[in-house]
């Protein structure tokens, strides 16, 4: 009876009636990956965010659209907390002193196997030696490539993000 039943087992599962239905991968906030409801990011844009203070709907968004992002901040607890909440990495750093944002570009580089793609700046200034694409919010930005005024909604943002993903689709 036994073997009856193992050998019918494994020919349902030989046939596929056993197998289970694949799982869709999902980003911590539960929405699909790779999308921000209206823009399609290929996955793994790398994304630097240098603020004092982040912002968790930002970097929320970053997260969901598929992206890999650090940023930086002075508050340790809220840091590690957004970083735990958002899946983002967090380097707890003042976004004003240099030498310690180039210590944690080549940090980025040594984790993620490659430099950061996109720096956000929000009114910081960004390394000389970085030859990514710059993206400034607020005053302050210095050398960037694209600038919003300090109220920059999200969506701006990810917009900007949008160039950087065309050699991805093409």
């Amino acid at each position: 009876m036994a073997d009856n039943y193992l050998e019918n087992k494994m020919d349902e599962y030989r046939r596929g009636l056993l197998s289970a239905p694949a799982r869709r991968k999902t980003t911590p906030s539960g929405h699909a990956r790779g999308c921000a409801c209206f823009l399609p990011f290929p996955p793994g844009l790398r994304v630097f965010v240098l603020t004092d203070r982040p912002d968790e709907t930002e970097l929320r968004a970053l997260v969901d659209t598929g992206c890999r992002v650090a940023f930086t901040g002075r508050d340790k607890a809220e840091g590690t907390r957004l970083a735990q909440s958002c899946g983002a990495q967090y380097h707890p750093i003042s976004a004003y002193d240099e030498r310690a944002v180039k210590q944690s570009l080549e940090l980025i580089k040594q984790r993620w196997r490659g430099e950061a793609d996109v720096i956000v700046s929000h009114g910081h200034a960004i390394p000389t030696e970085y030859t990514g694409f710059r993206v400034g919010v607020g005053t302050g930005a210095g050398n960037v490539d694209i600038a919003f005024p300090a109220d920059a909604d999200v969506t701006m943002i990810l917009w900007a993000l949008l160039p950087q993903t065309r050699s991805y689709f093409t």
